[in-house]
């Protein structure tokens, strides 16, 4: 059966949000492939939530309850609470920006990224739910495709979406293709 993801946020005054895809109240596809991608409304809103914000960031897969992030940092209840929520479409894009872990002191260029991984101009794979995705592969319509032993490894960390890359911080060159 399909695995269903929600997002659970933490911003730096400590208040966690959970989000349920609703994008101006309409539901959005659910697993994973369904929505990483790069012209997705509801991807594109929790981007734009990020824009020179750090926050910790977690796509919570409902079949997750067992991994060790989920369990240590409770992020089964995070992102599938009472209070989940949509968003209100606001959309930003990755064109031009690098999206930023300060956890590992990492970035992406997300130009570079989208000439690697872009299988067509429209169907390019969004980095930020792939990177902080947590319980990949437990479920269908999850990532299968290259590199998915990347999927989850920036799942909590301290995301930021920035205009340029931080001084100090190393370039991740990470890739991603479905293989649908």
């Amino acid at each position: 059966m399909g695995q269903y993801f929600n997002v659970a946020t933490m911003d730096s005054d400590g208040k966690v949000t959970s989000y349920n895809r609703r994008v101006n109240g309409e539901y959005t596809m659910a697993k994973l492939t369904e929505h990483s991608w790069w012209y997705n409304e509801f991807v594109g809103t929790m981007t734009k939530k990020l824009h020179r914000k750090p926050t910790r960031i977690a796509w919570v897969g409902d079949y997750s309850e067992g991994e060790e992030i989920v369990k240590e940092n409770h992020l089964y209840e995070l992102a599938f609470s009472e209070d989940e929520q949509g968003v209100e479409k606001d959309i930003l894009l990755l064109d031009g920006k690098y999206l930023v872990n300060h956890s590992k002191k990492l970035y992406l260029d997300c130009n570079a990224y989208r000439e690697r991984s872009n299988e067509d101009e429209d169907w390019c794979m969004h980095p930020l739910p792939l990177l902080t995705a947590a319980g990949n592969g437990l479920g269908g319509g999850d990532y299968y495709g290259i590199n998915k032993e990347d999927v989850g490894k920036w799942c909590w960390d301290l995301i930021s979406v920035e205009d340029e890359p931080p001084e100090g911080y190393e370039e991740a060159e990470y890739t991603f293709i479905d293989a649908h």
